[in-house]
């Protein structure tokens, strides 16, 4: 066996139609998604995947000078 190889291997039909990504494209598309605005993207994914009983303000407050990140500012859970 190879140690790199370039084949790939879809999932049965009945795997993907339950999966979180379907497909490459799909992840692909939420991946450039969370490089390109990684507020409203993880803003977006909490809102949906959370359940909140105070909505948060802020989704990251961070200094990285001072050694601070506080994520999700002002939620509740």
């Amino acid at each position: 066996m190879s140690e790199s190889s370039s084949e790939i291997f879809s999932p049965p039909a009945r795997v993907s139609e339950g999966a979180h990504f379907p497909d490459m494209k799909s992840y692909q598309e939420l991946y450039r998604k969370s490089i390109e605005d990684p507020d409203a993207f993880w803003g977006e994914q909490a809102r949906e995947n959370i359940n909140w009983n105070h909505d948060f303000f802020q989704v990251c407050d961070s200094d990285m000078a001072e050694g601070m990140v506080a994520w999700f500012v002002g939620g509740k859970l």
